[in-house]
């Protein structure tokens, strides 16, 4: 539905259809979720549809702002609502290339406002004998406040609070930026310890970073800019887009550049971590290692292990850990109705391939049998959370006709 209403105030301020559209992502997607949003593009009546992760779209906002034969190392530094997330690019003469990227998908702004919140429910308590109800409409009262005290820190020293008919009391108080720092600071330690890991798999040093990009509104906080100061220098912070609208005008630009090849900034993008399979004793046979530039491809070969065995499943993991069952489960997919014959005899090749949006593609083939040698394709979209291609067309027509839009499945 939200899509669909872009698609629909976009159309009115152009006076003309648009079928295609560039859509940022978090950098933590993985092939699942950004196959769902390309889904739910396509269910809203856009034709073409290209990914962009936002680190993606920042680095080409940055790379417009310099001349082409600029050459130069960038720390891209994302603090939004609900993620945070580092990433090292080198610019190169109009060519963008992510060396590094960090992230923790439960690190935000929203934890600020949290810590907030429970300090404000447990002043009340001390100071007036009184708990705050657990009230939806008190805890959205709640939440707004310490959303419009913390952009109001970011400009000002200090805040007023005014919360009247608050649980039988009316509540107020004064809170300082220093405060809401210090009530806040392991959080922001925590952020600080993902920029120092994501600088060490980049395998740079401080000193060789040329430029820092804020990215995201809790970036806007003073105390950001305060530890990124310290840890990069002060001269290093320079960007002049602003930290709420780089990524969109990342994604404007690269839109352009889709259409307009006389003058295209060029993104090379890595995968975040090593993309494997479980073998014999849940060992991780890694297809791609960590930070292996895309898109690519591989072919791999495997054989039974069993006498009869008429299938085999392989499951999809991304991470570092030797144990395969340890990593992160990506999907499973199995090939069937095998040859029977002693173990080790049937082999089978399978080709893994990441397409440029980091959509990954699995197919399987038996070999040497010629008599169904089955060929099975695997897109990730495990669970059914992912809508398949005939229920986008279906859900298509449902648009056009009610224009009610089904939601996708969320992933999970």
């Amino acid at each position: 539905m939200i899509v669909s209403r872009m698609k629909s105030i976009a159309e009115k301020r152009v006076n003309r259809k648009i079928t295609k559209a560039v859509v940022t992502v978090p950098i933590y997607f993985n092939d699942s979720q950004k196959q769902a949003t390309k889904d739910a593009a396509i269910i809203a009546g856009f034709k073409d549809v290209t990914i962009l992760s936002e680190p993606e779209a920042a680095a080409v906002a940055i790379c417009n702002q310099y001349a082409k034969n600029f050459k130069g190392n960038v720390f891209i530094y994302n603090f939004s609502k609900f993620y945070f997330d580092a990433t090292v690019v080198t610019i190169n003469k109009g060519v963008c290339e992510v060396k590094a990227t960090k992230g923790d998908c439960s690190l935000g702004g929203e934890n600020i406002n949290k810590r907030l919140e429970t300090f404000l429910i447990e002043d009340c308590r001390l100071r007036y004998g009184k708990q705050i109800l657990n009230d939806d409409l008190i805890q959205r009262r709640l939440k707004r406040t310490c959303q419009r005290v913390k952009i109001r820190l970011s400009s000002e020293y200090t805040a007023p609070i005014e919360l009247m008919e608050l649980s039988d009391c009316d509540y107020t108080t004064l809170l300082t930026r220093l405060f809401l720092e210090g009530l806040s600071a392991d959080i922001f330690d925590r952020t600080l310890a993902i920029v120092n890991d994501c600088l060490q798999d980049s395998a740079f040093k401080r000193t060789d970073i040329n430029e820092v990009v804020l990215v995201g509104g809790s970036s806007k906080m003073p105390k950001v800019k305060q530890i990124l100061q310290e840890y990069f220098g002060e001269d290093k912070i320079k960007s002049t887009i602003d930290s709420q609208e780089i990524v969109v005008c990342g994604a404007a630009i690269h839109a352009r550049s889709l259409v307009d090849t006389t003058d295209k900034e060029e993104v090379i993008e890595v995968i975040s971590g090593s993309l494997g399979i479980n073998v014999h004793g849940d060992q991780m046979r890694v297809i791609f290692p960590r930070h292996k530039q895309i898109p690519i491809q591989s072919t791999k070969q495997y054989q039974t292990v069993k006498d009869d065995q008429v299938s085999i499943i392989f499951h999809i993991y991304l991470g570092e850990d030797k144990i395969a069952s340890r990593n992160h489960k990506l999907g499973s997919f199995a090939i069937k109705n095998l040859t029977k014959a002693p173990a080790r005899e049937v082999k089978v090749k399978i080709s893994y391939k990441i397409t440029a949006e980091g959509i990954l593609y699995v197919s399987a083939t038996q070999i040497n049998n010629s008599r169904n040698s089955p060929k099975i394709a695997i897109d990730l979209r495990k669970r059914g959370f992912i809508i398949a291609n005939t229920e986008i067309q279906q859900e298509k027509q449902e648009t056009q006709h009610s224009k009610l839009l089904r939601v996708p499945k969320q992933y999970s």
